[in-house]
């Protein structure tokens, strides 16, 4: 998991809050990054009971099963003074995942990240957009553009730029496949 331990250094904060779980691979990057709490949302049952067994062990990670933009508010409701980084990649991908009816959720999971630093005056939370390839697939009916937009409504000081994204279980890397915004570089 050298990738996404790595990756995720170059992010501190104390709270790691992750859309789309999937084998939880990203949540074993959060602790060996040093994440205090880890929350991971999943929406197909089966990958969300694996990963809870997976990590049954570790008591700074919670995964939930649900739709991450309606799950999100009532998560969020816990924290107001923590740094927190967001790492968004739930997104139907086939492959035993879930969302065939609703493929790409991530500007609702964005209005409801806008949702609660509207409503708490929370510091700026780092948000990370994996798998921005995907965006560009038929079934996606919004541009990177709508995406940019969503998270200046979080806050216009943003700043924004690309990394390549690793699938280690492939080998195969995908440049300029994550999106960071962050206060600073």
């Amino acid at each position: 998991m050298p990738f996404q331990k790595d990756f995720l250094k170059k992010f501190p904060g104390d709270v790691l809050i992750e859309t789309g779980t999937y084998l939880g691979d990203g949540v074993a990057g959060a602790i060996e990054a040093g994440y205090k709490q880890i929350i991971s949302i999943e929406l197909n049952k089966n990958l969300a009971t694996n990963a809870s067994k997976r990590f049954e062990n570790n008591k700074n990670v919670k995964i939930i099963c649900g739709r991450a933009h309606e799950v999100l508010p009532a998560i969020l409701l816990n924290f107001r003074k923590e740094k927190i980084v967001f790492w968004l990649d739930a997104h139907y991908s086939a492959c035993g995942t879930s969302g065939e009816d609703d493929p790409q959720p991530l500007l609702k999971e964005l209005a409801a990240i806008e949702e609660w630093k509207n409503t708490f005056e929370i510091e700026f939370p780092t948000i990370i957009i994996d798998d921005l390839r995907t965006f560009s697939y038929e079934q996606c009916s919004f541009s990177e553009k709508e995406i940019l937009d969503a998270i200046a409504k979080i806050n216009f000081g943003y700043v924004f730029h690309k990394e390549h994204g690793f699938q280690e279980h492939t080998g195969v890397t995908f440049h300029d496949d994550i999106l960071v915004a962050s206060m600073k570089i």
